[in-house]
């Protein structure tokens, strides 16, 4: 990975965590453990119960002049592979050049008692910055 990359990476990995502060209050800090062991890219920080709902997920985030499909496919399996090491929740947040963020998700996520599997792009929902930050409202209440 470049310097370029991994600038642009992080760049877009503070842009979302600023994102998510801003609708849920809650502060994301960037994964020191990333670099070294290829690992999720950001952890809520916080004990209340929206820090910690959203504390389930490995967030993985992706920042590129364009998407495909295929690149999303790519990512997904990447975000899969951390989520099972971490037994966290794979939770995939991209955006492309003057496009808004989009978080894809496990469809289980959204109804786990029909959705199972996590393993396949097919087998997820991509929702809004704000879709997804009700879901984690939702999963934050008592």
């Amino acid at each position: 990975m470049s310097i370029n990359s991994r600038d642009k990476g992080a760049t877009g990995e503070r842009e979302f965590a600023r994102l998510l502060h801003e609708h849920l209050g809650v502060k994301l800090v960037r994964n020191l453990e990333q670099s070294r062991s290829g690992g999720y890219d950001l952890e809520a920080e916080g004990k209340d119960p929206t820090a910690e709902a959203l504390g389930r997920f490995a967030i993985e985030c992706k920042r590129y002049a364009a998407t495909t499909p295929g690149s999303i496919a790519k990512w997904w399996g990447q975000a899969v592979q951390q989520a099972h090491d971490a037994e966290r929740i794979p939770a995939l947040a991209y955006r492309a050049d003057r496009q808004e963020w989009r978080v894809t998700l496990p469809l289980s996520v959204l109804d786990s008692e029909t959705f199972g599997d996590w393993q396949g792009i097919e087998w997820t929902a991509a929702l809004s910055v704000p879709a997804f930050c009700t879901l984690i409202r939702e999963r934050a209440k008592p």
